[in-house]
């Protein structure tokens, strides 16, 4: 039996317009804060200051700012609630220690990482190859990208990835845009452009062993339970700002379940709020502000609840389990 549950692939609501998933995520749900907290003792020393301004220097490069939230305490003084959440269980070796914790309205809560506070460290965190080519594909448009992590088994890699390849191919070239209708009664709708919305899954194919990825898939395999077990090839699908909505590990990267998530993702919006999307939202470097192909979403300005604390956001309405054809 497949461990992984596939959800919200019949998104119920009341709602649903001409604009698809992909592009309503990428132009209206920015990815909500990680938080990372550096834990030390007593006063700030010139090495723990130099490694402050160095850690700000990363996470903003001009106007590009990771979706990470960067705080420092002291464990010999009193720590505020948050402070004392993100500390409860750790047990550093050294210190400064770092704790990542997950992002706000996502499937995946607690502790992401813990280890020691260094540049090197927080670099692997925020910063890679991979996940940079992840932000040009989506901000240029392709509707999700599908990371193909490696397991070192080159037998299971290469049947999985061709399954994965040859099954993203045929969605290409199958799936079809929502068409516009004056039935639609979601308010949202496409800016003209010469552009045309497109239906594309590139793969960004990772190798466990890339020094530069090892943070990057240290979070992926975190952000789902259960994790992928190491002698498996899993694939994310990443959309909208850098949501990880959908991993599928070993078997489960089957035809069924990619053609599912492939067609949600291309279909009617429910122009919902962001706590309906499925997943995760990943830790991101981007300027997701923009467009290449100049296209934006236009809606009335209507708050996010998802943005809300959540003792005043509406209830989010239970999705309903999709019924996935026999393989």
């Amino acid at each position: 039996m497949r461990a992984l549950v596939l959800l919200l692939l019949c998104w119920s609501c009341a709602l649903g317009c001409s604009v698809p998933v992909f592009r309503y995520a990428l132009e209206r749900w920015a990815p909500s804060p990680y938080e990372l907290w550096i834990f030390h003792q007593g006063p700030l020393g010139a090495a723990e200051t130099r490694l402050a301004a160095e850690i700000e220097a990363l996470v903003r490069s001009g106007s590009v700012q990771a979706n990470v939230l960067v705080e420092w305490a002291d464990v010999t003084g009193a720590l505020s609630p948050r402070a004392a959440q993100a500390w409860d269980g750790q047990k550093p070796l050294s210190m400064p220690h770092a704790t990542l914790r997950f992002a706000g309205h996502g499937a995946a809560t607690g502790v992401a990482f813990a280890g020691a506070a260094t540049l090197e460290v927080v670099r692997s965190l925020l910063i890679s190859p991979a996940r940079q080519r992840v932000v040009d594909h989506l901000l240029g448009g392709d509707s999700a990208v599908w990371l193909f992590i490696e397991s070192g088994d080159e037998a299971a890699d290469s049947a999985a990835l061709a399954r994965l390849s040859a099954t993203l191919t045929a969605a290409e070239q199958e799936l079809k845009l929502p068409d516009p209708s004056a039935d639609d009664s979601g308010d949202a709708t496409l800016a003209p452009s010469e552009t045309p919305l497109r239906i594309s899954f590139p793969i960004v194919r990772i190798a466990r062993t890339t020094a530069a990825e090892a943070g990057f898939i240290g979070l992926l395999s975190a952000t789902f339970q259960p994790q992928p077990k190491p002698g498996q090839p899993f694939t994310v699908m990443v959309s909208g700002q850098g949501r990880a909505i959908a991993q599928l590990a070993g078997d489960e990267i089957d035809p069924n379940y990619i053609t599912a998530w492939c067609g949600f993702v291309a279909g009617a919006c429910s122009c919902e709020v962001k706590a309906e999307l499925p997943g995760s939202d990943l830790l991101l470097c981007a300027d997701w502000s923009r467009l290449s192909d100049g296209r934006r979403v236009q809606e009335p300005e209507v708050p996010n609840l998802a943005a809300l604390p959540t003792d005043i956001a509406a209830p989010v309405p239970t999705p309903t389990q999709p019924s996935i054809p026999a393989g």
